[in-house]
């Protein structure tokens, strides 16, 4: 093994309204896991051992630590000199115990991102005369959220003469128009220091939004008789979803 070679480490931090969770709640977490989306909500889910084993009885079950409806922010990367980078800042929406034959009791804390809670009326407007980029900055005004677009392609959109939105939540009315035209519409999340900043919603192309890219190469070792193995890293494990 290389002396020079890169170890990579996962580290995660767990705030609640702004604030990083005691170190022996971090010690009870078991796993925590981000999801993104195209079809759904982006979310997140911690798994914490919800079992006092000194005093023989459960210890987040009856709290009020994780309560559906407060603020939660997932960061997630490294060890090393990089910053973690803010996954997703979100509402907790569920808890999930489970309580197993064998192990020890578990709290599953579910959650969504912002477009959950933009879902909270729904509303009836007519937009004359306007393109959809614009229809969108202006529903981002109503819900008090930048909305981000692409100058270059707004100014080639065609300009509705009426458009109506009958009695719809405006972030679903604005998904519709988004996979309307083939534009992405997700929430755009910031954070240096482990601070987080205020939350945006990207509005416009998806070619046009700098996202790595990256690919994966696979390969086995050659098994014939006389023939050296390759020098590769195999895979010991895939489950691509």
């Amino acid at each position: 093994m290389s002396a020079n070679q890169d170890f990579y480490v996962p580290k995660f931090e767990v705030k609640l309204r702004g604030r990083p969770v005691g170190q022996d709640v971090v010690r009870d977490i078991i796993q925590v896991s981000y999801k993104d989306s195209l079809q759904e909500i982006d979310s997140f889910e911690i798994t914490i051992n919800n079992w006092d084993a000194d005093k023989r009885d459960f210890k987040y079950i009856e709290e009020d630590l994780f309560d559906p409806g407060k603020e939660l922010e997932l960061w997630m990367g490294y060890f090393g000199k990089e910053p973690l980078r803010l996954m997703i800042k979100g509402q907790i929406t569920s808890l999930r115990p489970s309580f197993p034959t064998a192990g020890q009791p578990t709290l599953a804390i579910s959650g969504l991102n912002l477009i959950h809670k933009l879902r909270t009326k729904e509303e009836t407007c007519a937009y004359p005369d306007m393109t959809d980029s614009a229809i969108a900055k202006k529903i981002g005004q109503r819900l008090g959220i930048e909305v981000l677009i692409n100058d270059a392609a707004a100014s080639n959109e065609t300009k509705h003469s009426y458009v109506f939105q009958d009695n719809q939540f405006d972030i679903i009315f604005l998904m519709e128009r988004a996979r309307r035209i083939g534009y992405d519409l997700f929430v755009v999340e910031s954070g240096e220091n482990g601070r987080s900043g205020a939350s945006k919603l990207y509005f416009g192309p998806s070619n046009n939004i700098n996202r790595v890219t990256y690919e994966l190469s696979f390969a086995k070792y050659k098994l014939a008789t006389g023939q050296s193995a390759a020098k590769l890293f195999p895979l010991i494990d895939f489950k691509p979803e």
